[in-house]
């Protein structure tokens, strides 16, 4: 068995830079890491005793699966090219060492840091990419699609190429967490339950805190659930209040020109409701753990997302599905070109962004606005009443929403 034999320098992990700012010692103790360092000199290949049993097999499993990591991202680096490559290598394998630090700040002053972060958006993306893909390959067969549950093969599927994505990301924990979460919602798909809903939320939260109940102080936790949870209560008072309008005036189909243009403006929209109601969910928690803001996101994602949604995390599942015929040239270029616009885009919006540091805020401030949001529950996951405490402002509620 081949081992390292090298010098290093090697020092405890650093704590916050700041009263109430990141602690990074916390996060490294739950992860097991009691130093960081670098090599001094080059390292040496060196023969050492192979490990006993079970962890000899976990060994070599962990290797294969990194060296599979390196092989994918030098040849993104290769194909796509450039920083684009380097963004390319960190959308699909986690690893971001390569992006240029200029790249890193437009993304974080044009609020689209999320972008490199592989968690539920990619996810999601790449499994709504698999189920629309296989449904559409189903549809060309409508005998055996009539005759089987396609849908939920579609949703295993997915299910499968997921659990890929995230051993070929590195199994961060934030991959984990979005995981978990995918997960239980595709689960409930093969056995015929609704997808999307609080209880499943839930479901998914309480996984994460059995397995790292350390993670529900950090900022991907918190960010994650409540942009989730956000998103499920926004998106069921709009299906209400979509149910209500059809129930008074009923639904007149459009033709032609109109029912691209209504298509066009409802897709723009959803967008739009989207990234306001994620970015307004977890503001407070950026606020609190990184003292920063984004005031133009808004118009960032709306501008960016319809790329990374439709153009470069698609290319990126159909480059990994073509790669080992060797005809990934087409997907990785088109990927290539949609990061390149998104950087364009981040790099427009950064450079018309005014300062984004927030400085440190109260953890009672923090605590008060969440601990202010109450919706009350019941039968079927209906939401039947949502009130958002805001200081100084009273409470707003929005009422009869129910979840898809």
């Amino acid at each position: 068995m081949t081992g390292s034999r090298a010098s290093w320098r090697l020092m405890t992990p650093s704590g916050p830079v700041r009263p109430h700012a990141y602690d990074f010692s916390f996060e490294s103790y739950f992860d097991g890491l009691g130093a960081v360092g670098f090599f001094m000199r080059d390292p040496e290949p060196v023969e050492i005793e192979p490990l006993p049993g079970a962890r000899q097999w976990v060994q070599r499993m962990s290797s294969s699966l990194q060296g599979l990591r390196e092989s994918l991202a030098a040849r993104l680096r290769e194909r796509v090219g450039g920083a684009e490559g380097e963004v390319a290598a960190a959308l699909i394998t986690g690893m971001r060492g390569g992006i240029p630090e200029a790249y890193n700040e437009d993304l974080r002053r044009a609020g689209l840091a999320h972008v490199l972060a592989i968690s539920g958006l990619h996810m999601a993306l790449a499994a709504f990419t698999i189920i629309g893909a296989a449904r559409l390959g189903f549809a060309v067969f409508p005998g055996f699609s009539s005759r089987h549950p396609v849908r939920k093969y579609a949703a295993a599927a997915a299910l499968l190429v997921c659990f890929f994505y995230l051993l070929v990301s590195g199994s961060g924990v934030a991959a984990q967490r979005s995981f978990l979460m995918l997960a239980v919602m595709l689960l409930a798909l093969l056995f015929d339950r609704a997808a999307l809903t609080m209880r499943n939320l839930a479901v998914a939260a309480l996984a994460v805190i059995i397995t790292t109940p350390h993670e529900v102080v950090g900022p991907g936790f918190q960010m994650s659930f409540s942009a989730t949870a956000a998103l499920i209560a926004g998106y069921a008072a709009w299906n209400a209040h979509r149910e209500k309008r059809l129930a008074r005036k009923p639904y007149v189909e459009r033709r032609g020109a109109a029912k691209l243009i209504h298509l066009v403006l409802l897709s723009i929209g959803g967008i739009a409701l989207t990234s306001l109601i994620a970015g307004t969910a977890t503001t407070l928690y950026g606020v609190w753990h990184f003292q920063r803001a984004s005031p133009l996101a808004l118009g960032a994602n709306l501008a960016a997302m319809p790329v990374v949604s439709l153009v470069v995390m698609p290319s990126a599942v159909a480059a990994i599905a073509t790669m080992p015929l060797n005809l990934d040239g087409w997907p990785l270029a088109v990927m290539g070109w949609g990061i390149s616009t998104v950087m364009s885009i981040a790099r427009w919006f950064s450079e018309r962004t005014p300062i984004d540091a927030t400085g440190a805020i109260p953890l009672g401030a923090t605590l008060r606005l969440p601990s202010g949001t109450r919706c009350s529950h019941h039968d079927h996951d209906e939401v039947e009443d949502c009130r958002i405490a805001v200081p100084g402002d009273g409470v707003f509620p929005h009422s009869d929403a129910q979840s898809a």
